[in-house]
């Protein structure tokens, strides 16, 4: 914050143009002050108020000394605040080091050169010193800087101010002030933990500032002044202090230091950075790993937001796993100059944050015994213990006590219980116990615990994604036919992500960060991989939270195509973690001659016994000769205490996208490891193989074994808990709908509905299909059918779907697949030829479709028949096959070309609950393929079928008579749409008491909170009316936008809630259509692309809403409409006004009392619009003072110009009204009070 100019010579920094606490004031801006705060932590300080305040208090404090002749401040308040005393002292050294630096060139004007400053604060520094030191007698001589004609000068011009500060400016006195300061300093902090009577020994063993304390003092100093165990205790504790004040003076001084030509610099990258970013000016003795950390998140501004920051070496070893480890200093870390750190980005939940110490009963300080303590890299502490009676828990607690170091990090070596008396343990006096630190648990977690999902993405996925991409994770570490160490080389080549390789290279458990890497670096892998919206890579689109669900195809694709990878720099050195003992290295060295890691301990007692160690090249070994391993060290500060040995990588890539979503789909199939097995099919494999297998619609596991016991239990692996559980195939299989017991049908999900396309392609499809239209019968049908699966990848509908053409012969094109892309390629070579084989194609479409039923009991079966004539050469009677299709519960939809009239199909398709329809002009045809009940059953209104026994030719001849051709077939509504409704009041009040029993799953909390906040601050042009007996189920009543085709109009929709909201969005539709889309489906990015688990009702309103005011032609449901409003606006706005006339011209208080009955309220007057004698929602205040709602007023300025209370002659226009917060408020405030 503060600004400096460097001299010419660039040797030395020239004086600061103002004073600290004006420096504050006038360079640091509001706006800053925040980032500020973020930057340094609310511990150390509010830069505006806090320091700022305290400075001008205190210099108000001086000048009051002036005043009374008084050159100290007894009892000042600001003698012992210590953010404020550190900013002080620092522009005080720098002051003076930079007047001594003028003061010894003669060639300078020192005259011009202290005018920088302001007189007050050069006679601070240089006459009054002593201010807020707290002692009177600090510096010998003081007269020369304290006289009278120095502090009076204060007041008198600027040149006799300065010629006052040149005749005390002495190069002695000026150490003698810096001196005198220090020494002060020295003195407070003693006294501040009663260790004043030490204070001249400290000085005589040469002690000159208090970083000395830190680095300076040991522990057998402190022996030899005498310091009694308590006082030691209190020692330890202002040496804590010192360091932390010392990181809080570098963090909030404001003037730069002479820097050092060996400035310390690091670099940091993470996932999709284009290039390394550069952190300069740290001070690995001072800084810590969390300060690196809160530097990069404050660079990266994720600062103040859910998100926190991992850092990786630059191999991919976790430095940030051990939260005390974090305390330490770069330094101590082993952290280089130059080095390059890895950052990944997850939402802090997942990050694993330092217990919280519970409050430590005070050890009573019995014991007569001592015993030496060494704490891994931290030395020896000699503890006073009773071995009769204190355990290894009261020995914990007492060094916990002497060094500082908490309690719960203190893992002593060896096998000794924890209640056991030092003396069962086998300590005596004189003996050394040694501890190692970690805050990680001692317990080895089970080796299964990674494939489980505790860590959250910072993307949120389905619960099925989260099975599915665990699941998978399992099957590539398991199975031996992956080629893992080529596909590890072809990722590592991909992504640069190190952390994320070095994670599948890791033998023992994963630790938390090495989870986060793979979960995050991975969904950020597949994203690249999977197609997006505007990619341009086939029809198919997957949304951000759907990318776990695709793990599948996405291990499939990258097996593929690592295919040709090298593995050259795939090379990792195993580093051993333990001592010939086995235990964990707490110091671990090297000696001359031996690439062997010994412990610091072992091999002082081979140079005291005398023990030779073989290949040492020192003879005789000496202590002085080991050096530490600190590459070692580096290690076990950040690996768990389970790692025995940690495999260290020896030694950016943009993914190329040449492929779509049908090719990593047909990829998939070339791994077996990779593909869903059938329940029924696990009753032959062999007991050593893994697989996955699905455990319900939306989990995907992982069978383990058989159960012994029954050839019809396995035993699967639940990757959403994390548990092993013993589960009855024929019971899965029923749950699932998976019947399958071979592997001739390949899906990786139970398909919903199984559709046979069968196609006509007999000769006559060479005519003409339409009237003054040029295109053929059999292109119309290529056409209609690529609209059709380009529809169905859209909406990802559970569909498995198989293509069939006949002419003179029935054929099978496709089996029933999920990739719908494959399709066009068989279109594109088909000629048309032959006769019309209809009833024997729907025949043996009833047979393949009976095969999928037999898979899939619950599937649902269609046909849907695209034909231009009647059939002709078929073996099969019309009776015969709608009787089978009757019976398979088949449905049959067809699609009737040209002039053609089928009457016979026309039948069948109704007997069997299907439609007909015969589209007169291509545009028609494609749209009848862009309905959604046309695509899929699941949204269509079931027809009554007729019964297998009374079909006849005639029977099915005749009901066209009665029915003719279908438009679209109607929409399925849910049950709860004829279900009573009630208003969000009273739903609120029933739900609020329930809650506080604490029945609510998160999705209900939800729910309610969506609720709760459209009943206090409503939608001013949506009314909610939730379900009485489903508060998950909303009916809604939307009012058309002003200025629009559908101003006139009250639509009514409905809301569902589905069991993977917040993550997936609720589905929202129209229950009569307004031009949007023929059944009522809403096409808008917030319900996939744009969606995330924030977006709030009142948000996913108004998108709706603003549909209305301005369509999306671009991202069309309906691309009919879609063109009509494009080329034809006013021919678009005239059947959107038709249609609303039709549907919805009731007004929206008879449709709210057509749902609801009219229930008497009380509502304060001042509350209610004089207009609608409404409680307001958008209330609006004009020029007058009057209030009105806002849709009211602007619709009564329409027709006057005039305020409707104040009368005619007071003019008002739009532009006068003002939204009323106060009223608004106070409408909130009583709504609220309404639900308590």
């Amino acid at each position: 914050t503060a600004q400096h100019m460097h001299s010419p010579d660039e040797n030395q920094l020239s004086c600061p143009r103002q004073s600290l606490w004006s420096l504050i004031t006038n360079y640091v801006s509001e706006s800053e002050l925040l980032k500020i705060r973020a930057a340094l932590g609310d511990p150390l300080v509010d830069m505006y108020t806090e320091v700022h305040s305290e400075a001008e208090m205190w210099h108000k404090k001086w000048q009051e000394s002036l005043c009374y002749g008084s050159h100290q401040l007894q009892g000042s308040p600001l003698s012992d605040p210590p953010v404020v005393k550190e900013l002080v002292r620092g522009e005080v050294k720098i002051l003076l080091k930079t007047l001594k630096g003028r003061a010894n060139n003669s060639e300078r004007d020192n005259a011009e050169l202290l005018l920088r400053y302001k007189p007050e604060t050069l006679s601070y520094v240089l006459g009054h010193q002593e201010i807020g030191y707290g002692r009177s007698s600090n510096l010998k001589n003081a007269d020369n800087f304290n006289r009278p004609s120095a502090c009076s000068s204060v007041m008198s011009s600027a040149g006799s101010e300065i010629e006052a500060v040149k005749d005390m400016l002495s190069v002695t006195e000026i150490h003698r002030v810096i001196t005198q300061l220090r020494m002060d300093a020295i003195f407070n902090l003693l006294q501040q933990y009663r260790l004043e009577s030490y204070y001249n020994q400290f000085l005589q063993m040469g002690v000159k500032e208090e970083q000395d304390f830190v680095d300076g003092v040991t522990d057998e100093d402190l022996y030899s002044l005498g310091l009694s165990h308590v006082e030691k205790n209190r020692f330890n504790n202002m040496r804590t202090f010192i360091q932390k004040l010392s990181a809080s003076q570098r963090r909030v001084q404001t003037v730069t230091l002479l820097k050092t030509s060996n400035s310390f610099n690091l670099w940091y990258t993470y996932p999709k950075c284009p290039e390394r970013k550069l952190i300069k000016d740290m001070d690995p003795e001072q800084n810590t790993v969390e300060d690196l950390m809160l530097r990069i998140s404050y660079l990266e501004k994720v600062a103040n937001t859910q998100r926190g920051v991992c850092l990786y070496t630059v191999d991919g070893m976790p430095l940030t796993d051990d939260p005390f480890f974090n305390t330490w200093s770069l330094k101590e870390r082993h952290i280089q100059n130059g080095d390059t750190v890895y950052a990944i980005f997850t939402p802090k939940e997942n990050l694993r944050q330092a217990p919280q110490m519970p409050k430590q009963k005070p050890c009573e300080a019995n014991g007569t015994e001592v015993i030496r303590c060494h704490i891994m890299l931290k030395g020896y502490f000699e503890v006073c213990v009773d071995l009769e009676s204190d355990t290894m828990a009261t020995l914990r607690q007492k060094l916990s006590m002497t060094s500082g170091i908490p309690g719960h990090v203190l893992h002593q070596k060896g096998k000794y219980s924890i209640s056991d008396t030092l003396k069962k343990c086998g300590i005596f006096e004189g003996s050394t116990v040694f501890f190692s630190l970690s805050s990680f648990s001692e317990e080895t977690p089970y080796d299964d615990m990674f494939y489980f999902s505790d860590v959250v993405p910072s993307v949120s996925q389905t619960l099925k994604g989260i099975s599915i991409f665990f699941s998978s994770l399992y099957a590539i570490a398991e199975h031996r036919d992956v080629p893992r160490k080529i596909l590890l080389a072809y990722i590592r080549k991909l992504t640069g992500c190190n952390p994320l390789v070095q994670s599948f290279n890791y033998d023992d458990v994963l630790t938390n960060l090495l989870q986060i890497a793979v979960v995050e670096s991975l969904y950020i892998l597949f994203r690249e991989l999977l197609p997006k919206q505007g990619s341009q890579r086939g029809e198919k689109t997957i949304e951000d939270q759907d990318i776990f669900e695709n793990s599948l195809y996405c291990w499939a694709h990258l097996i593929n195509k690592a295919k040709d990878q090298t593995t050259e720099h795939e090379d990792f050195a195993p580093i051993n973690l333990v001592s010939e003992d086995g235990n964990h290295f707490c110091e671990p060295v090297r000696v001359p001659g031996v690439p062997t890691v010994f412990e610091r301990a072992d091999v002082l007692d081979k140079i005291k016994d005398g023990i030779k160690i073989p290949n040492c090249t020192e003879e005789p070994l000496r202590e002085c000769s080991l050096q530490r391993a600190t590459d070692v060290e580096k290690i076990l500060l950040s690996v768990p205490r389970s790692v025995r040995s940690y495999p260290l990588w020896i030694h950016h890539d943009k993914v190329n996208v040449e492929w779509t979503f049908g090719s990593m789909v047909e990829g998939l199939k070339a791994f077996t490891c990779l593909n869903v097995t059938p329940p029924l099919q696990l009753k032959d494999l062999g007991s050593t193989r893994s697989s996955l297998v699905m455990l319900s619609e939306d989990n995907l596991g992982v069978y383990l074994y058989k159960d012994k016991g029954s050839p019809d239990m396995i035993n699967v692996h639940d990757c959403l808990d994390g548990k092993v559980k013993l589960v009855d195939l024929n019971i899965l299989a029923a749950k699932t709908g998976d019947h399958r017991e071979d592997e001739t049908f390949v899906t990786t999900r139970t398909p919903k509905e199984a559709i046979l396309i069968l196609m006509d392609t007999s000769s006559s499809m060479e005519e003409e299909c339409y009237e003054n239209a040029e295109i053929k019968k059999i292109n119309a049908v290529k056409e209609l059918f690529d609209n059709f699966a380009t529809r169905s990848i859209a909406y990802d509908f559970h569909h498995v779907i198989g293509l069939m053409k006949f002419d003179s012969f029935v054929k099978t094109l496709h089996t029933f697949t999920e990739n719908l892309e494959k399709f066009k390629e068989h279109l594109r070579d088909l000629k048309a030829n032959g006769c019309t084989l209809l009833y024997d194609a729907l025949r043996r479409g009833a047979r393949e479709l009976e095969k999928v039923k037999e898979r899939f009991p619950d599937c649902r079966l269609r046909i849907i028949c695209l034909t231009d004539g009647n059939d002709s050469g078929s073996q099969t009677e019309p009776v015969a096959v709608t009787v089978k299709l009757l019976k398979s519960d088949i449905t049959v939809d067809s699609i009737l070309l040209g002039n053609v009239e089928n009457n016979m199909l026309h039948g069948i398709s109704n007997a069997t609950g299907g439609c007909c329809f015969k589209p007169q002009t291509t545009k028609d045809g494609l749209k009848l393929f862009e309905i959604e009940t046309v695509l899929s059953l699941e949204q269509r209104k079931p027809k009554k079928k007729l019964d297998a026994s009374s079909i006849s030719e005639s029977g099915l001849m005749g009901l066209f008579a009665a029915h003719g051709y279908d438009e679209y077939p109607e929409t399925f509504l849910p049950s709860q749409i004829n279900g009573r409704v009630t208003l969000t009041e009273s739903t609120l009040k029933k739900k609020i008491c329930e809650s506080k029993a604490g029945r609510f799953m998160e999705k209900e909390k939800r729910i309610l909170e969506e609720l709760r906040s459209l009943h206090c601050d409503p939608h001013p042009f949506f009314r909610v009316f939730p379900s009485e007996s489903d508060f998950t189920f909303w009916r809604i009543l939307m009012q058309g936008p002003p200025d629009t085709p559908y101003q006139s109009g009250v639509f009514e929709l409905y809301c569902q809630f589905g069991p993977d909201y917040p993550v997936k969005p609720p589905v929202l539709r129209f229950v009569y259509h307004c031009n949007v889309n023929s059944v009522g489906r809403i096409c808008h990015n917030i319900f996939d692309r744009n969606y995330n688990a924030h977006i709030t009702m009142k948000e996913i309103f108004d998108a709706v809403y603003g549909l209305l005011i301005i369509p999306e032609p671009d991202d069309p449901l309906d691309s009919i409409l879609a063109e009509e409003f494009l080329t034809s606006r006013e021919m678009y706005e005239q059947e959107a006004k038709r249609q609303t006339e039709e549907h919805a011209g009731k007004s929206l208080d008879d449709m709210e009392k057509k749902l609801v009955d009219s229930v008497p309220q009380f509502v304060p007057q001042h509350l209610l619009c004089p207009l609608t004698k409404k409680m307001f929602v958008d209330p609006v205040k004009t020029v007058y003072g009057t209030v009105y709602e806002r849709k009211a007023i602007e619709e009564h300025l329409k027709q006057h110009k005039h305020d409707p209370l104040a009368g005619p002659g007071n003019e008002l226009e739009m532009s006068d009204l003002m939204s009323d917060w106060n009223m608004k408020k106070m409408v909130m405030d009583y709504r609220s009070q309404q639900i308590q």
